[in-house]
């Protein structure tokens, strides 16, 4: 997710598309724009703090 950082700060839209279900027409596809990045950032962060937080607070 970091690395596509670039691209996103030039406005660009990361756009990956896999074949889920090709027999039905059913793709996977993740759309990441500027506002989405930096949320899932947010999340990451705040995710990586509590398990941080919770190796301390869950040790004998």
């Amino acid at each position: 997710m970091a690395l596509w950082f670039p691209q996103i700060a030039d406005g660009g839209v990361i756009r990956e598309e896999y074949f889920w279900l090709p027999s039905l027409g059913m793709n996977f596809v993740l759309r990441i724009d500027g506002f989405a990045w930096l949320f899932s950032m947010l999340v990451l962060g705040i995710g990586a703090l509590v398990s941080l937080y919770a190796r301390y607070y869950m040790s004998p």
